[in-house]
């Protein structure tokens, strides 16, 4: 029985690799995404005049979240293209190995959150009940992200087993 980094000549080590940098950036996308739901909810707690030095922080760890969110996107895009080619170089076809619920049911979701984002409405503090109601919608969708990132390692996992059956099968002739 081969291991998953030995498996057809040691060619997952890459791909191994980059799971694993995934998963930490998914990682830490989801701590900051708690941080700034704790942080909107002490902000919206004292709401008409929270404190600066509150909306300052919750404001770089938006900042923060959102670049994590996409950046998280962007390599989990790589590791995906990398699969997709590993597979590809087998003789197989990605899609079959590459398709699972959890992915389509993550890909979905992020969608979802990306178009629910871009929904909210855009106000200021200036503008008292629009500030409020954005950070009010702000954390249902940051915990959803966060569910997505809890997701996406699910579906991760289940690729990883599904490579190693790719890559510990004989190679296809094309």
């Amino acid at each position: 029985m081969t291991t998953f980094r030995t498996a057809a000549g040691g060619i997952a080590a890459r791909l191994d690799n980059a799971m694993w940098f995934v998963l930490a950036t998914a990682a830490i996308f989801a701590f900051v995404a708690v941080a700034d739901v704790v942080a909107l909810l002490r902000i919206i707690a004292v709401l008409p005049s929270p404190p600066l030095g509150d909306l300052q922080l919750g404001q770089r760890l938006g900042t923060y979240e959102t670049l994590l969110f996409y950046f998280h996107l962007l390599f989990a895009g790589v590791w995906y293209y990398m699969c997709a080619a590993l597979v590809r170089s087998r003789g197989a076809e990605p899609v079959p190995v590459l398709t699972t619920w959890t992915v389509v049911a993550w890909r979905t979701g992020v969608v979802a959150t990306v178009a629910a984002g871009l929904a909210l409405p855009h106000a200021s503090l200036v503008d008292g009940h629009w500030f409020e109601l954005r950070l009010e919608w702000m954390i249902p969708l940051l915990l959803a992200r966060v569910a997505l990132a809890a997701l996406f390692v699910v579906a991760v996992f289940g690729l990883r087993r599904r490579m190693h059956e790719v890559l510990s099968s004989p190679p296809s002739s094309p």
